[in-house]
């Protein structure tokens, strides 16, 4: 066995807000990789919380938490979002923290349903990152204030990086300007999409299925089946709120957590919010 092409290394970055569905997270990572596969899963996080130390993992996984001091990284003060906290930022550092040539980043609010070798040994040649187009590229007006010519928009959500390249170009600097000193909407993306521009490789939806374009429940449920990493964009998370088969799929692997005994108080979610949703949606130019 070639044990050097079964490796793939993993990020993810936490604070307390997020501890949980980080552990879900990664658990579904661990349950759903091949046999030969060897996940290294880093953990960057800002909390002291040892749960980490809880979770149950097979010799081919290793788990290497970091703790990081924000302050370290970044002084400034900086808006946050309802449901995206300014330890998302750490994301621009992530070639500075690990000592490592490429990793595979993976946001908290995610599932993963299969192996995660074959997006790990994507080529990325001189690319800063391979990623999964967004909904936004459609939103012509939010690409032009960011002056991206070619209207190509990612999701910032699943990232492979170029952590060479990205320390070679000085990226994270830049990353940090752009965030503190130009137009943004969302607390990391729109750095990341300004700064790396045309220099990523797109992957296939399956690496990266956040809500598709109308929300109906029949074509959801395909999509889920075929992808490899489920993306829960919206702040209408299926730990908070019932979202049926969404949440039905996370508490799948929220009773193999160290959290199983903790009940979810879920709030209602479809009658109230669907609604208003596709009123977004229609105002955003993505259905």
């Amino acid at each position: 066995m070639d044990i050097k092409s079964n490796i793939v290394k993993i990020a993810y970055i936490t604070d307390n807000t997020y501890i949980m569905p980080t552990i879900v997270s990664i658990i579904s990572a661990i349950k759903n990789k091949a046999s030969d596969s060897f996940y290294k899963i880093y953990i960057l996080t800002t909390s002291e919380d040892k749960i980490f130390n809880q979770i149950k993992h097979d010799n081919l996984t290793q788990i290497i938490v970091k703790n990081i001091n924000l302050d370290d990284y970044i002084k400034e003060n900086i808006n946050e979002r309802s449901h995206v906290s300014k330890t998302a930022l750490l994301k621009f550092f992530i070639a500075e923290i690990l000592d490592e040539d490429k990793i595979l980043y993976i946001d908290s609010d995610t599932i993963i349903q299969k192996d995660l070798k074959k997006i790990y040994n994507t080529e990325l040649e001189q690319k800063y990152a391979a990623v999964v187009s967004s909904p936004l590229s459609l939103n012509i007006n939010h690409t032009q204030n960011l002056g991206i010519e070619s209207c190509e928009y990612f999701n910032s959500g699943v990232l492979l990086l170029n952590l060479l390249k990205m320390r070679e170009d000085n990226i994270a600097k830049k990353l940090l300007d752009y965030k503190l000193n130009n137009y943004n909407l969302f607390m990391d993306q729109d750095a990341f999409n300004k700064i790396f521009n045309k220099c990523v490789k797109y992957l296939p939806i399956e690496y990266n299925q956040y809500m598709p374009k109308k929300f109906l429940p029949k074509s959801f449920k395909t999509n889920l089946k075929k992808a490899s990493i489920i993306h829960f964009t919206d702040k209408f998370k299926p730990w908070i709120y019932k979202r049926r088969f969404i949440t039905k799929l996370f508490v799948k692997y929220y009773k193999l957590s160290p959290y199983k005994k903790e009940k979810l108080n879920l709030k209602e979610y479809e009658s109230k919010f669907i609604p208003l949703l596709i009123k977004h949606a229609i105002l955003a130019n993505i259905i």
